[in-house]
């Protein structure tokens, strides 16, 4: 594990882009072999959600990052994101409560609400557990010894994680609504950058992701006659374009100079306490 890292911290750059790949197609590994087990939805959902739980898991403790598991901080990490996470709270509120006076809103079964639940925690686990907690910290680890290291893993963290956006064309999003979503997701991955290096706590993320997830897919996962996730993705408005400058602004104010300092010294303690070689 020690030396596939070393590995990993020598090429972090190459591993970065093989990483942001290969998790395209372990998505659809993971969607291929849910379907050998059921054809029916909820079922298949189930074990698709279950494995996409897992595998983070298991490639993040082979490649020698299972210290995430370890950190501290997670009161620090969400005070960091709180304004991010009271934006979106807000922002839920108001979705659930315009969806719910349609008049053909009717809620799905309990079963399904209970794995849409599952689900938003499964989605916020996957891509924080692999984008922050994997790839920020390779990143981090390496560059993160100056200003110009920290921008430069909130910059291809981000970039890794706003690309993979780009495959939901392969999977039925219109092109033009694929190209927004990985411009959306490449802010929204600066911002849960900055949030991590600054508290240094994924579990946390985690959460923070997965509310973030609920209030973009509320409509699709917990309501009848909505249409499902795609038809949800695809109703994506270029005025989300907004949202681009204001994560931006966040990030810059999260890492401003008299933060800065702290995050250093957090990454340098990482890297003695663990023995990682930069």
């Amino acid at each position: 594990m020690t030396k596939l890292r070393e590995l990993t911290q020598r090429y972090v750059i190459v591993f970065v882009v093989v990483l942001t790949v290969a998790f395209h197609y372990i998505m659809h590994l993971v969607s291929y072999v849910s379907s050998l087990f059921t054809s029916d939805l909820l079922i298949y959902d189930s074990i698709s959600i279950l494995l996409n739980m897992i595998w983070p898991v298991g490639l993040a403790l082979l490649l020698g990052y299972g210290f995430v598991f370890k950190q501290k901080g997670f009161g620090k990490t969400l005070k960091a994101g709180a304004g991010f996470a009271a934006v979106y709270f807000l922002f839920s509120i108001f979705s659930v409560a315009t969806a719910l006076q349609k008049p053909n809103a009717q809620w799905q079964s309990s079963s399904a609400i209970l794995v849409s639940v599952v689900l938003l925690i499964g989605i916020g686990l996957r891509e924080e557990l692999l984008f922050r907690g994997v790839i920020a910290n390779a990143l981090a680890l390496k560059y993160a010894k100056s200003t110009k290291g920290i921008w430069l893993t909130v910059l291809v963290s981000s970039a890794a994680f706003g690309s993979v956006h780009l495959f939901n064309y392969f999977a039925g999003v219109n092109f033009g609504t694929a190209c927004l979503q990985s411009l959306v997701g490449m802010a929204a991955g600066a911002m849960f950058c900055a949030v991590y290096l600054r508290g240094g706590n994924v579990f946390a993320i985690m959460l923070i992701h997965s509310l973030v997830d609920f209030s973009g897919l509320f409509q699709s996962l917990f309501l009848k006659n909505n249409g499902n996730e795609i038809d949800q993705m695809n109703q994506l408005s270029w005025n989300s374009m907004i949202m681009i400058p204001l994560f931006f602004l966040l990030v810059a104010f999260l890492l401003r100079k008299s933060k800065r300092p702290a995050v250093l010294e957090r990454m340098e303690t990482l890297r003695e306490t663990y023995g990682i070689k930069a």
